[in-house]
């Protein structure tokens, strides 16, 4: 199964017309047809009932119409995570720091860097000034 399979269905199951979901899709409607065909013999279910003037979703149907929508929805939320993280706009940041630098400046660059980035996520620990160089460079925080 791929994913495409699982657009076309979900336009099969909004529109329950092959014709208007082809047309929704840019694609001719035998292709679509045959898609969707695939997706039931490869899933072992019968997905819609068609008859020559309806087609309709079968509770196996309903309910993959669902799950479709929701995996295709989070797959979307995921995919701008990882676009976010590549651009550098969302990840993990390691700063490594010691003595009154805690104190003194700190706190204001952790609150500028989260106005930057606002799903950058920060731990901190307190260590020794030659245990945090090594831990930062190793990338072990």
């Amino acid at each position: 199964m791929e994913l495409r399979h699982l657009r076309y269905f979900i336009a099969v199951a909004e529109e329950l017309h092959f014709g208007n979901a082809a047309q929704r899709l840019n694609i001719s409607q035998p292709p679509l047809s045959a898609q969707i065909k695939e997706l039931e013999q490869n899933l072992n279910v019968q997905l819609l009932e068609r008859t020559n003037r309806s087609v309709a979703l079968t509770e196996a149907g309903e309910y993959l119409y669902e799950l479709s929508v929701q995996m295709l929805a989070r797959l979307e939320k995921e995919t701008a995570i990882l676009q976010e993280i590549d651009r550098g706009e969302r990840g993990k940041i390691a700063i490594g720091f010691g003595g009154s630098v805690v104190f003194q400046i700190l706190p204001r660059v952790l609150t500028l860097i989260k106005k930057t980035i606002s799903e950058a996520r920060n731990s901190r620990v307190t260590i020794n000034d030659k245990a945090a160089n090594s831990s930062v460079i190793n990338g072990r925080h």
